[in-house]
């Protein structure tokens, strides 16, 4: 009897962690989403002087940030993998600036802006070097 209780814990332990992979990774997807949105955000600055402005834009990189973190809360309550990187959204400087720039310039609908082909900084260098 004891076996079969046994058994099925251990059946039981093996499809959660099945389960929670997908949810892993959409938590992870939803932190970097956020990390993007910081990079974005913070790349507006660079043509703006504004001190109203500069002030929101805090704002909104604060509450991109506290949804990541949110969202990092999740990951380990589910029992996700630890990121490998750490929450730095100037790792995305360079795409966000080039959106940024690409929107000045009226391309509203900028391939540049699309979050989804943003590379971090360290891959990007990676790449030069091989």
């Amino acid at each position: 009897m004891n076996l079969k209780i046994l058994f099925g814990m251990c059946i039981a332990a093996v499809n959660f962690s099945a389960l929670a992979q997908p949810t892993c990774d959409v938590l992870s997807d939803a932190v970097e989403l956020e990390i993007k949105k910081s990079a974005a955000v913070f790349a507006e600055g660079f043509t703006d002087d504004s001190a109203p402005r500069a002030t929101l834009r805090e704002m909104r990189i604060a509450n991109s940030l506290s949804l990541a973190q949110i969202n990092l809360n999740i990951m380990a309550q589910n029992k996700c993998p630890p990121r490998q990187q750490p929450v730095n959204p100037m790792d995305y400087l360079t795409d966000a600036l080039s959106c940024e720039l690409a929107q000045q310039k009226g391309e509203k609908d900028s391939p540049a802006c699309d979050k989804g082909n943003w590379k971090r900084l360290d891959d990007k260098t990676s790449s030069v070097k091989e």
